[in-house]
């Protein structure tokens, strides 16, 4: 028995250290970049701070163009980006909505983390970034911040502006001789820079809307043929003299978010239009061939520069446009969105992502790059707005929609779809009896495929369509569980479904085989308070590899194990389900091996071993390139280990030894082969059957170690032998035995000792 102990818990020390090897060499990070908040040149550059990171375009505008792009991974401390520049000793200055300042010089990140840290400040976001000099001046959430980065020092910080209210929000600066204008969600200010303490109130004039600006939120502000023009979120006001007035009828009541000055035009970058005016009296359209016809979403612009003073590029929600005869939007290939509702693998090792409500269709990655299905290219697809996606048994895929029913990608490529004008027993939402909302989809072991259908106006809450294309539907037994979730189905063919409002528990049915004879349906209700004496509401349901049900809840997670007494579960805060315990659950994903990888609200992801009994590893922003603690969706790739942890800032990628094992002994794969103990981490073997046990032998036959994978195709060793000390140089034999001794394949190792 203690042998036996010891094998397991060194299987399990094996996994951790896997993990955390993973941890902090194989991360990857997923953001769309679509969405451009700030833009600046640099060169033949343009540097761009979006939601997902910071890119730069480089050749910007020329047949050479080429993308850069840059995240957490590559040393920023946050990919939610707002505001760029580039200061003139060619630093890149790039501000985070948490207040940390980025600074990319001599090809390398760093980052000056003091207004992020500045703790009694409510609210530390960087909003707009000005170079003056050899200093920069940071508009943050709560005030003005100078910043030398030559020095890296902070000079000053200015938090009251004349009678504005204090740690007002600073949305835009502008520099007029050795005057500093600042634009708040307040009003304006103005202080001569020569002042002797910009700190005190006093050397601040303000400016409202009871000073006639059109509104006191001040979004942007610039100065043109020498007056000073505030852009609001309603519209643009012009000083004269003391009081302001409204400008440019042609923007309307409009929030004006950018205005740059370059020679004798004036531009304005007004939400869905930029403008521009060679005068104070009219505005004229910059163009109305900034369009992308294969873009669904309405245009929205945020930003503007140029290179030089005749060639503008302006940010927007589609990317950077450049004018090349039209004007034409550049983004670096990226998922349509960084929302990541459901997640999915396709036969082919596709991922699959899901935009839900963003309306942002779906995006898939084959390892390689983002390609995006939306209904503009695919009108059959009939919304962008899908929630769940499945893969088919013949290298297709479903999707579940909401209002359009399910969405079929054919193995060939090209789309159908089942809805209530094509499938009359699909139930339509409320009075809209063609508006079909389908939240869950699953296969059971027949291939016949199930739909969960949300809020029906005819009773119907499941259907089935067999592989020879029969469909038929099924009443709800318990109606006040229609406003469904989700869909999963257990080796004993129950489909389970959860719900939220109305009824917050389990709902499960079966057609014990036989679907023609609803006679003998079964229906099983299990109220959330089974799980918890305490109540909660469900939102996560997995089936792992043995048949029991794992269930998420606001609460913490409980397990049924035996799915013919669904509302027996296992009991509250055994093992290590302790740490959990309470955690608001959100995903649930069961890897190749049979571990459990559970998203929760605001703790990032913790991985349990297979029976729940160890907690593996837990992964956060803190301590992991994670990109948010809200998760949204967990696949792991069965062949290649990736944990794909979807959120809604992007998705983070980990690599993983839990891969899908061989089905047979195959020829070993181990690298790295010579071994250097010491300086190679360790040895990874591929190729193992399920549970493989490895065992190391001396030239001579000897055993020197022996070790238990983590389960799946891929195992290691550390060099080690079972005394803890590494192994001389030699030749050593890895044998990689099933764990019923009928499968074992043998390996050969050199090990070098320095």
């Amino acid at each position: 028995m203690i042998p036996r102990i010891c094998r397991r818990l060194a299987a399990l020390l094996t996994a951790c250290a896997s993990l955390a090897s993973a941890q902090t060499a194989v991360w990857t990070t997923h953001t769309d970049k679509s969405e451009i908040r700030d833009i600046a040149p640099s060169g033949q550059d343009i540097w761009a701070a979006t939601g997902g990171g910071v890119f730069v375009l480089k050749k910007a505008g020329t047949p050479e163009q080429t993308f850069t792009s840059y995240t957490n991974i590559d040393g920023l401390a946050s990919i939610d980006m707002r505001a760029i520049a580039v200061d003139g000793s060619g630093r890149v200055l790039a501000g985070a909505s948490n207040g940390y300042l980025n600074i990319f010089e001599a090809g390398a990140w760093s980052t000056v983390p003091d207004i992020a840290r500045a703790l009694e400040k409510t609210q530390r976001g960087i909003n707009v970034l000005r170079v003056r000099g050899q200093d920069v001046y940071i508009g943050t959430d709560f005030g003005v911040s100078v910043y030398s980065p030559g020095e890296k020092r902070f000079k000053d910080t200015y938090l009251k502006f004349g009678n504005l209210p204090s740690q007002a929000r600073v949305l835009d600066l502008h520099f007029l001789r050795d005057s500093l204008w600042v634009a708040t969600d307040q009003g304006v200010a103005v202080a001569s820079l020569l002042s002797g303490n910009l700190q005190d109130p006093a050397a601040w004039k303000s400016y409202t809307s009871a000073d006639g600006l059109l509104s006191s939120n001040v979004l942007s502000i610039t100065a043109f043929q020498g007056s000073i023009l505030a852009g609001t979120a309603r519209g643009v006001s012009i000083l004269g003299g003391n009081q302001w007035v409204d400008g440019y009828p042609d923007v309307g009541d409009t929030p004006v978010l950018r205005m740059l000055s370059v020679s004798d035009t004036l531009y304005v970058v007004a939400f869905s239009r930029v403008l521009k005016a060679r005068d104070l009296v009219t505005a004229l359209q910059l163009g109305d061939d900034v369009t992308d016809p294969f873009y669904t979403s309405p245009t929205r612009f945020s930003s503007i520069t140029f290179r030089g003073e005749r060639e503008p590029f302006i940010g927007g929600n589609r990317g950077i446009a450049v004018r090349d005869g039209r004007w034409k939007f550049s983004k670096p290939n990226a998922p349509g969105a960084n929302v990541f509702l459901s997640l999915s693998v396709d036969a082919a090792g596709t991922l699959w992502a899901c935009s839900g409500a963003t309306g942002r269709g779906m995006y898939a990655f084959d390892g390689q790059s983002w390609t995006s299905y939306v209904k503009a290219d695919f009108p059959a697809m009939g919304t962008d707005e899908v929630h769940v996606a499945i893969p088919g048994p013949l290298n297709d895929m479903y999707f579940g929609t909401w209002g359009k029913g399910i969405v079929h990608r054919k193995e060939d490529g090209s789309f159908e779809r089942f809805d209530p004008s094509t499938v009359p027993c699909i139930p339509g939402v409320g009075k809209d009896p063609l508006f079909a909302v389908v939240i869950g989809l699953a296969f059971d072991a027949k291939g016949t495929l199930w739909a969960l259908h949300r809020e029906s106006n005819t009773g119907v809450v499941l259907s089935s369509r067999t592989a020879d294309g029969t469909w038929r539907c099924y009443q709800n037994k318990y109606p006040e569980s229609q406003y469904t979730l989700g869909l999963v189905i257990d080796p004993l063919g129950n489909k389970w479904y959860y719900s939220g409002e109305h009824f917050r528990g389990c709902t499960g049915f079966n057609d014990n085989g036989s679907l023609d004879n609803t006679a003998d349906d079964a229906w099983f209700k299990v109220d959330p308070t089974d799980y918890f004496a305490s109540g909660g509401s469900v939102k996560a349901l997995a089936v792992d590899r043995l048949g029991d049900i794992w269930i998420g809840t606001n609460l913490g997670v409980r397990t049924v194990y035996n799915p013919r007494s669904p509302e027996k579960s296992s009991r509250p805060c055994y093992n290590t389900r302790c740490n959990i315990e309470g955690q608001d659950i959100t995903a649930i994903a069961v890897d190749p091996v049979n571990n459990k990888w559970i998203g929760t609200d605001r703790s990032g992801v913790f991985v349990l071993s297979a029976d729940g009994s160890t907690l593996l590893a837990q992964y956060t922003t803190d301590n992991s390139p994670l990109v948010d603690n809200h998760i949204t969706s967990i696949v792991v790739h069965p062949t290649n280990g990736i944990a794909y942890l979807g959120t809604g800032k992007g998705l983070s990628a980990l690599s993983t030894p839990f891969v899908q094992a061989a089905t047979s002994s195959t020829a070993l794969r181990i690298s790295p082969n010579p071994f250097r103990p010491g300086i190679d981490e360790q040895v990874l073997v591929d190729g193992l059957v399920e549970g493989s046990i490895l065992k190391i032998l001396s030239a001579s036959g000897n055993l020197v170690a022996e070790v238990q994978t983590p389960g799946g195709r891929v195992g290691f060793w550390d060099g080690r032998q079972s005394d803890g000390s590494f192994v001389a140089s030699g030749i050593y034999f890895v044998v990689a035995g099933s764990p019923d001794g009928t499968q074992a394949t043998v390996g050969k190792l050199a090990v070098i000792r320095k």
